[in-house]
C-alpha cells in the first residue's frame, strides 16, 4: 500500500489450488509448507535419524576415516541428500539450512579424509620402505595408524581382528605409528576432522531441534 498499490485475492480457492498444483514450490518456498518432495525428504531424514538399524545401510564412503566417525551417521545422512536436488534440500520447511550446512560441512569432512588418508600411505611408504608386497604392506600399516591416530587403543584394535599379513607383527606397527604420531601436519589433519566431526554433529542436533522431535539415538 506504501506504493500506491493493493492485493485483494477474490477466488482464494482458486489461489489454494494453484498452491497445491503448479505453484507447490512457492508454497514451500514463501509459506513454508511442505510440498511432495519436501515431505518425502524429511519422511526419509526423520526415519534415518530416529531409527538408523532399521533403515537399509549402503554404507561405503571412500576413506576409513568416516567409518571411525563417532557416529557413521554423518556420512549415511549425506549420501541421503545428495539423492536430491540442493534447493530442494535448501528449502525444506524448518529444517532445509540445517541440512543443507550439513551437506557442506559434510563434503569438506570427506575432502579432508581423502587427503589426510593419502598424506599417511606417503609417510608410512617412507617410513616402511620398499620390500615384498610393499603396497599390500603399506595399507596394513595405513590402516592400524588411522586407528591409533583417533584415538583407538592397541589392544582394542587388536581385538577388532588381526588384519596382519606377511610375518607383520603388532609390535612393528605400533612403532610406525609412533614415529607418525609425531608428524605435526598429520595431527593437524586429525585435529581438523575431529572439529568438523563435531560440527556435524551440531548440525544433527540442530535437524532434530527444529524437527521438534526426540533426540537423535
Amino acid at each position: 500500500m506504501a506504493k500506491g498499490y493493493g492485493f485483494l485475492p477474490f477466488d482464494l480457492e482458486r489461489l489454494r489450488s494453484l498452491l497445491d498444483g503448479s505453484l507447490k514450490e512457492i508454497r514451500r518456498r514463501y509459506l513454508h509448507i511442505d510440498d511432495e518432495i519436501a515431505a518425502r525428504l524429511r519422511s526419509e531424514v526423520r526415519k534415518l535419524l530416529r531409527f538408523p538399524d532399521a533403515v537399509k545401510n549402503d554404507f561405503n564412503p571412500p576413506t576409513m576415516v568416516e567409518c571411525l566417525a563417532d557416529k557413521t551417521i554423518h556420512c549415511r545422512l549425506f549420501d541421503l541428500l545428495m539423492r536430491y536436488e540442493e534447493e530442494d534440500v535448501s528449502e525444506v520447511p524448518g529444517i532445509g539450512p540445517i541440512l543443507r550446512d550439513h551437506m557442506n560441512v559434510y563434503y569438506r569432512f570427506r575432502q579432508k579424509a581423502m587427503q589426510f588418508e593419502a598424506d599417511l600411505m606417503s609417510r608410512i611408504s617412507t617410513t616402511i620402505g620398499d620390500s615384498f608386497a610393499s603396497a599390500a604392506k603399506w595399507k596394513m600399516f595405513h590402516r592400524y595408524s588411522v586407528f591409533r591416530l583417533f584415538g583407538v587403543a592397541k589392544d582394542e584394535v587388536i581385538a577388532g581382528g588381526n588384519f596382519l599379513n606377511y610375518g607383520i607383527t603388532w609390535d612393528e606397527t605400533e612403532r610406525a605409528f609412533t614415529k607418525l604420531s609425531d608428524d605435526t601436519q598429520l595431527n593437524s589433519q586429525v585435529g581438523d576432522l575431529r572439529r568438523l566431526e563435531e560440527e556435524l554433529t551440531r548440525c544433527l542436533e540442530g535437524v532434530t531441534a527444529a524437527d521438534g522431535k526426540d533426540p537423535i539415538p
